[in-house]
């Protein structure tokens, strides 16, 4: 299996704030902490992010495997931690709850792989067209401390996919691994590196 990296491009219906002299969705794409951010105090607000088209064309993948959220958030309260609800908004995904600790210090979380769209058992495969309309909503969920920000600096989404023409293992070799084989077509491998 192999996988890439999809980036914010955009948002709509934001109830979030943005870090002083920063602007959406610029202050959410970059892994750089403290420097930008999107951050809220209330809980029950929302904000919807874009993606940018996939860096993979549609050819080449034969099937996606899953899709999962990774964020770098932080709580600005010394001890308490704080909620975020995160989903994919294009789907009927349940939400992960994600606690982020406190002590303003950044780090990285995830939310579940989602490997169906909606959640079992009428649950169905994503497709690429998923991934050119992907959205995900954050929700604050957590304690109202007065005045501490839940800040999200950087978001991203990971796709695990299967590409096209290596959808079988040929002699033990991962049909992900295709680095091993010898130039040859895979439906008439003789040779395997290492084998």
């Amino acid at each position: 299996m192999a996988t890439f990296n999809m980036t914010v491009d955009g948002y709509h219906h934001s109830a979030w704030g943005v870090s002083f002299g920063d602007s959406l969705p610029s202050a959410i794409t970059t892994d750089d902490d403290n420097s930008s951010y999107v951050w809220e105090t209330s809980d029950g607000d929302d904000i919807y992010f874009t993606f940018a088209a996939p860096p993979v064309a549609s050819a080449q993948i034969a099937s996606i495997t899953s899709l999962q959220v990774f964020i770098k958030a932080a709580y600005t309260h010394a001890s308490n931690t704080n909620a975020l609800d995160v989903k994919f908004s294009t789907s009927g995904n349940d939400a992960d709850t994600i606690t982020v600790s406190g002590g303003s210090s950044y780090a990285l979380y995830n939310g579940l792989a989602k490997i169906l769209q909606d959640p079992p058992p009428i649950g169905s495969a994503w497709a690429y067209s998923d991934l050119e309309s992907l959205q995900v909503q954050f929700e604050k969920n957590g304690t109202a401390d007065f005045r501490k920000q839940l800040r999200v600096s950087y978001l991203y989404v990971t796709v695990t996919y299967v590409p096209t023409g290596y959808t079988n293992d040929v002699m033990g070799v991962d049909s992900g691994d295709i680095s091993t084989i010898n130039g040859i077509a895979t439906a008439n491998i003789s040779k395997v590196n290492g084998v």
